[in-house]
């Protein structure tokens, strides 16, 4: 799994995204997630913001 994690100038927030490492999903807040978003059934590009 790869995640993205904003740049982040202050340092509680730099600590929240070090913590955020060790964050472990339940198999039913993953099967949530997917099905609020489900994976493309084709390829598509990706949105640039």
């Amino acid at each position: 799994m790869v995640a993205v994690i904003p740049k982040s100038s202050r340092i509680d927030h730099i600590e929240q995204n070090y913590a955020a490492l060790n964050l472990k999903l339940s198999t039913e807040e993953l099967n949530a997630l997917d099905a609020a978003f489900p994976p493309p059934t084709k390829a598509i590009p990706l949105e640039i913001l």
